[in-house]
């Protein structure tokens, strides 16, 4: 199982790389169903390889000039708020026993990971979607500051998706860049890996004063998530996305049924 958590690390890199988002979304099941970590410690931990992973992930679109920093700037402060909150406020305020019944009992480990999982079925209706190159028409008649209001809603939810489920939430914020700030597609990709990059690797080193990850093994998964992440962005111009994304959508979509499934039944007395 060990074995195999490792091969699945390689696929989360190869993901990344390949398209910026929805990779870094399978980082907590492996970590819970091949490595036997809580769903709490997953999440956490989770932050810390997404994040080394979107930095090598996004040296290639740096290199060819598709990372919008200005963008960046103006999406982070909220996101990085919305991590805080999340796992300094709210998770903790989340009981060991959510609700109890003589047919149903749901811990905390199980809420996250259903939680997690409809985050999981979001994500695969997002990649399944047809997207469009083309900045949408309604945008021309936002002004400036209703699209940037817009932008800072998303990114504190963003943030707060990435504090509670451990993934970056680049499903989230690429539709975000396009939308609300009429970036290009493939400038979206690269700065969502920028902003993936903080918000994890805060949220990553905020956890720590709470959990003592176990280093030896997670800086191997780190290291095998960067090489492939970094060996996979070389082709991603190559790929074609609009094939690739919707086929790892209904994988994502299968994983998140069968985890929604697992815990509803565990979840007996």
């Amino acid at each position: 199982m060990i074995f195999l958590g490792y091969m699945a690390m390689a696929l989360v890199g190869v993901t990344l790389g390949l398209l910026g988002a929805g990779g870094s979304i399978l980082t907590v099941p492996i970590l819970v169903y091949f490595f036997g970590y809580s769903a709490s410690n997953a999440t956490a931990f989770s932050m810390g390889i997404v994040g080394a992973s979107s930095l090598v992930a996004l040296v290639t679109y740096w290199r060819q000039g598709k990372i919008h920093f200005g963008s960046a700037a103006k999406f982070v402060p909220a996101s990085l708020a919305g991590v805080f909150v999340a796992r300094r406020v709210l998770l903790p305020m989340v009981p060991e026993v959510v609700f109890a019944s003589e047919t149903l009992v749901l811990r905390k480990n199980q809420l996250l990971m259903l939680f997690f999982a409809t985050i999981m079925v979001l994500a695969a209706r997002s990649m399944m979607q047809k997207k469009s190159n083309k900045v949408p028409a309604k945008l021309a008649s936002n002004s400036h500051g209703h699209a940037l209001g817009q932008s800072l809603i998303a990114a504190t939810g963003v943030g707060l998706v990435t504090g509670f489920v451990g993934a970056g939430g680049g499903f989230l914020i690429i539709p975000a860049l396009v939308n609300l700030l009429g970036m290009p597609m493939a400038e979206a990709v690269g700065t969502s890996l920028l902003i993936l990059a903080i918000n994890t690797i805060s949220g990553f080193l905020g956890s720590l004063a709470q959990q003592s990850p176990p280093w030896e093994q997670l800086v191997g998964l780190t290291a095998i998530a960067m090489v492939t992440a970094f060996v996979s962005s070389q082709f991603a111009s190559k790929v074609p996305q609009a094939k690739l994304k919707p086929a790892f959508g209904w994988f994502i979509l299968l994983v998140g049924s069968f985890i929604i499934i697992q815990q509803l039944i565990f979840s007996s007395p």
